[in-house]
């Protein structure tokens, strides 16, 4: 997390976001320094922030998940396992696709079991901006103008994941995968404006699906609201979490539900 009292803001680092060149700009360029630790939510800030810090302008950033998902993936492929010494859930992931021979697709499944969120879900509403990564350097030349700061130079590029192509080559044009990412990635999208590619216009999940998906989806943004400190709970499948149980209480519950609706 980035602050300035100077021009008071604040930046809220949202993982795959290209939160680490705005960070270094920010800090080399606008008077900015980093405060609590690099993903920080607003609310360990809000713990111990002054009633003027409180009304700072605050802002993040929004990625295409599907892109996200593509980039964590290349990632796992680039690092060796010994980065993640000790991270259970990242030692698992970096198995699965090292050592099994899975693909992207079976990626996808392993690991998205339940819909998409992120840090920005429980960040949004203390936000006065949301930059789009897909055009970040320009986006962040619109919150200095905001801030009435004069630009000293454009974005820099930093952090690139190596060996990553467009996201949408690493998707398969199974209909089982892409239905799998239609329901688990489409509420996210649907809120931030995003559209899945005119190509899988033909494959559709059915409405009781879809209904069930978004009901998951608001039931994760509402827990995250409550927690000290948040996790990224899509990606918990397979962990056996508590969260993780209660949604897959909540979604039999719900299935069980629409089943006697249709046999009536």
């Amino acid at each position: 997390m980035i602050i300035s009292h100077k021009h008071k803001y604040l930046f809220i680092e949202i993982a795959h976001t290209g939160s680490s060149a705005i960070s270094d700009t920010l800090c080399e360029l606008y008077d900015g320094k980093t405060i609590l630790h690099k993903h920080a939510n607003y609310r360990e800030f809000e713990k111990n922030a002054s009633e003027e810090e409180k009304n700072y302008f605050v802002f993040a950033a929004v990625r295409n998940p599907l892109d996200d998902a593509a980039t964590s993936y290349q990632k796992y492929i680039n690092y060796p396992r010994e980065k993640y010494k000790g991270n259970k859930r990242n030692e698992k992931i970096c198995d699965f696709i090292k050592n099994d021979d899975n693909d992207f697709g079976d990626y996808l499944k392993a690991f998205y079991m339940h819909p998409y969120t992120n840090q920005l879900n429980d960040n949004k509403r203390y936000c006065n901006y949301i930059m789009r990564y897909e055009n970040l350097s320009e986006e962040l030349s619109k919150v200095l103008r905001l801030l009435g700061i004069k630009e000293i130079k454009p974005l820099p590029t930093r952090n690139k994941t190596e060996g990553k192509k467009n996201y949408l080559e690493y998707y398969p044009k199974e209909k089982d995968v892409i239905m799998h990412v239609k329901k688990n990635f489409g509420p996210f999208m649907s809120e931030w404006g995003y559209n899945f590619p005119q190509s899988w216009s033909d494959i559709d999940i059915n409405s009781t699906t879809r209904l069930i998906t978004q009901i998951e989806y608001e039931f994760i943004k509402k827990v995250t609201l409550h927690s000290s400190k948040y996790e990224n709970y899509s990606s918990k499948s397979g962990d056996g979490g508590f969260l993780l149980k209660q949604m897959n209480n909540l979604k039999n519950l719900t299935e069980a539900l629409y089943q006697k609706i249709n046999e009536k």
